[in-house]
């Protein structure tokens, strides 16, 4: 059985470029919540995915109420 590769700093590159750039969240909405390894950026990801489907604004403070409101943290 091979192991999954796990870049955990990947992953939070990822998440903080789409939190400070439209460009870049557009360029990861392509991606699924089962492509991160971690479970936090799955969280985070999740949330970042159903905001954008309700064209909410997102930015880290936008995204940690929704995860606040959500009980998601």
């Amino acid at each position: 059985m091979t192991q999954p590769v796990v870049n955990l700093e990947a992953e939070e590159a990822v998440l903080g470029a789409a939190l400070m750039s439209r460009q870049a969240l557009a360029q990861v909405m392509h991606l699924q919540v089962q492509d991160f390894y971690s479970e936090s950026n799955r969280v985070v990801f999740g949330a970042i995915q159903a905001m954008v489907a309700q064209r909410e604004p997102i930015d880290a403070i936008t995204v940690w109420a929704h995860l606040v409101a959500t009980n998601a943290h």
